[in-house]
């Protein structure tokens, strides 16, 4: 069996944000020497995707970067379809790949079947802001984070940290076989989160873990 491969994709509906994000998260691989591919899928109208994907195209990138839009997005429907061999499926699968939050990223599980996949959304970068003099965490606490604006100088340092091996620590093991220098409970809550439905409660200045 061929060893799995870990493949970096953005899930979008912006193409105007994806270049900048592609540039800084290829800039981080090639600086801690990871060599992938990184796989855009785009839920874009035709007329976003017409205007933007020109500048997608003039990205210079170390890795390969490959795109999945609504024409390859069409393809791929049109393929499964041809292989179940059974129109009353044909409902079902548009339903399941339909422009949407999760028909994007069914298209992500799809095109990375059978090996590891990191993901990231199209306006995040490979590294953080860290207070110099943050406050202290209480007993049940992970983290803490809050809003700064783009103008604020000084209190924190700019860090950038080797993202794949950090992910490559723990995808696809137990979390039994998780290094001890994780952290690890039962059950994690996000202060600005809604647990079950998975989308922020609104806007929040700060937040903890």
């Amino acid at each position: 069996m061929k060893p799995k491969e870990t493949v970096f994709v953005i899930p979008t509906h912006r193409l105007r944000d994806v270049a900048q994000t592609i540039e800084k998260y290829d800039e981080n691989f090639w600086a801690n020497g990871h060599a992938l591919k990184i796989i855009v899928f785009d839920d874009s109208s035709i007329a976003n995707h017409e205007k933007y994907y020109p500048l997608l195209e003039q990205t210079k990138t170390v890795n390969d970067v490959f795109y999945v839009g609504p024409q390859q997005k069409e393809q791929f429907i049109t393929f499964l379809n041809e292989r179940l061999r059974d129109r009353k499926l044909e409902s079902l699968v548009k339903n399941l790949f339909r422009p949407s939050y999760g028909g994007n990223r069914n298209f992500t599980l799809m095109y990375t079947l059978g090996h590891l996949m990191v993901s990231a959304d199209d306006d995040m970068r490979p590294d953080a802001l860290i207070e110099t003099s943050p406050e202290s965490l209480s007993g049940d606490e992970i983290c803490r984070g809050k809003l700064i604006k783009s103008s604020q100088q000084g209190g924190y340092v700019h860090k950038s940290f080797d993202l794949l091996t950090a992910f490559g620590d723990v995808l696809g093991q137990k979390a039994s076989h998780v290094p001890e220098n994780f952290e690890s409970g039962e059950l994690v809550l996000d202060t600005a989160m809604d647990l079950e439905t998975n989308t922020t409660k609104g806007y929040f200045r700060e937040n903890s873990l």
